[in-house]
């Protein structure tokens, strides 16, 4: 299973990483992290994705506005969105979002939308 990281700041996007990594989740593969909204847009539309992590605080477009251009290219896109506020959560769930995780990100936390994202996709 193919899996984008977009957030605009290095530190975040590293720190997901790392903690997507310690899951067990073997069959998760992290194609590509991405600090630039566009660059997400143009690898999708070239490249199956399929769960892509958005933050939603992101320069120019925000996270929901990403999601909304990413489904365009690929409908079956499962979205999980983190984010520092729980503002935009009733949005993030109109575009039938995995998940809406509020940084900062925990293990445990992590591990429940993982366990969600298995029950949507059986072949993790």
């Amino acid at each position: 299973m193919k899996a984008i990281l977009i957030d605009d700041e290095l530190l975040a996007l590293s720190y997901l990483e790392f903690q997507l990594l310690k899951m067990d989740h073997s069959i998760l593969e992290i194609i590509s992290k991405l600090t630039n909204p566009y660059d997400a847009i143009e690898l999708v539309k070239h490249t199956k994705v399929d769960i892509a992590f958005i933050d939603i605080e992101l320069p120019e477009i925000n996270g929901i506005e990403l999601a909304e251009r990413l489904l365009e290219y690929n409908p079956d896109l499962k979205v999980v969105f983190i984010t520092a506020n729980q503002e935009y959560a009733v949005e993030s769930f109109d575009l039938n979002a995995i998940d809406y995780i509020v940084k900062p990100i925990r293990f445990e936390r992590l591990s429940k939308t993982m366990h969600r994202i298995s029950e949507v996709i059986p072949s993790m």
